[in-house]
C-alpha cells in the first residue's frame, strides 16, 4: 500500500497530493475501500479524507457504492487508459527493450498491465506488443483482456501484486479454458508462490491449446508492479526453445525499474 502521507519541506501537504494519495490507495487496494480504511491507511483525518473523496467523486474519478458506501475508482480511469495506449508515457519506456527481444528471438513480445476497472475476476490488459514474422504464428489484439489466472503475464501480475489486491478476488471462480488451466485457488496460490521465488511465470497451454508464454514483472522505482513483459509462441517452437537465455534477457529488463 502507498506510504502514509508526510509533510513536505514546508510542512504542508497540498489537496492535490492528498487526492492522488487517495487514488493510489484505491488502486493498490484493487477494489472498494471504506472511508475508515482510507483514513487509517493514509493516516489522514477522517473529515479530510471525506472531503477529498467527495471532491474527486464530483470530478467523476471515484465511484461510491450506494449499498456499502465504499469507494472505488470509476470507469473514467479505464477511458483514460484506453487513450494512453497510444501515448509513450504509459509503460512505453519499456518499448525499446521489448522490441529488442522481438528482433533477437523473432517471437511475439507484449507488455500487459492489470485491469483497472472493478470486476469479478482479475484480468490483464495487453498495452502494446511486437509480432513475429513466422508462418506459424499468433496475433494479439492490443487493448484486449485475458483472465489473469491462465496466462503468463496475468499470473506474473498476480504474483507480485499487493496482498490486498489478491484478497479481493480470493475464492472467485477460475474459469476453465483448456485441460491445463488452473481452476483451484490452492493450486493458483502455490503457482504464485513459485513465480515469486523464481521471478518469472510460464503459461503451459493454460489459456489456449498450442500456445505457451513466459513473463517477467515490470516494476516502478518504488517497487510496485506496473506491468508484465511477455514472450509468447506456439507450443511447437516452445518445446525447442532454450529457456535459460530468454529468461535471462527478460529478467534484465525487469531489473531496469524505469519511470513509467
Amino acid at each position: 500500500m502507498r506510504e502514509k502521507l508526510s509533510g513536505t519541506a514546508g510542512g504542508n501537504i497540498s489537496s492535490v497530493d492528498k487526492a492522488f494519495a487517495v487514488i493510489d490507495y484505491l488502486y493498490e487496494a484493487g477494489g472498494e475501500a471504506s472511508l475508515n480504511e482510507i483514513s487509517k491507511g493514509l493516516s489522514m483525518n477522517k473529515s479530510t479524507a471525506y472531503r477529498i473523496l467527495n471532491a474527486v467523486k464530483a470530478a467523476g474519478y471515484i465511484y461510491q457504492n450506494e449499498e456499502s458506501s465504499n469507494y472505488s475508482l470509476s470507469a473514467r480511469f479505464y477511458q483514460i487508459g484506453l487513450r494512453l495506449q497510444n501515448s509513450p508515457g504509459f509503460l512505453y519506456a519499456y518499448a525499446p527493450y521489448a522490441r529488442a527481444l522481438n528482433e533477437k528471438y523473432n517471437e511475439v513480445i507484449t507488455v500487459a498491465t492489470r485491469e483497472l476497472a472493478v470486476c469479478d475476476i482479475p484480468r490483464a490488459m495487453e498495452v502494446y506488443g511486437f509480432h513475429d514474422n513466422h508462418s506459424l504464428t499468433m496475433r494479439i489484439t492490443m487493448g484486449s483482456y485475458t483472465e489473469a489466472h491462465c496466462t503468463a503475464s496475468g499470473k506474473c501480475l498476480l504474483a507480485f501484486s499487493k496482498e490486498s489486491y489478491l484478497k479481493r478476488f480470493e475464492g472467485c471462480a477460475l474459469n476453465h479454458h483448456t485441460p491445463y488451466t488452473i481452476t483451484s485457488w490452492d493450486q493458483l496460490s502455490a503457482e504464485l508462490r513459485r513465480i515469486r521465488e523464481c521471478g518469472y511465470a510460464i503459461d503451459r497451454e493454460e489459456y489456449e491449446l498450442g500456445l505457451n508464454g513466459i513473463a517477467t514483472p515490470l516494476f516502478a522505482p518504488n517497487g510496485n508492479i506496473v506491468g508484465a513483459l511477455s514472450f509468447t509462441l506456439p507450443s511447437e517452437r516452445f518445446r525447442r526453445l532454450d529457456l535459460e537465455p530468454v529468461i535471462a534477457d527478460m529478467r534484465a529488463v525487469t531489473e531496469l525499474r524505469l519511470n513509467v
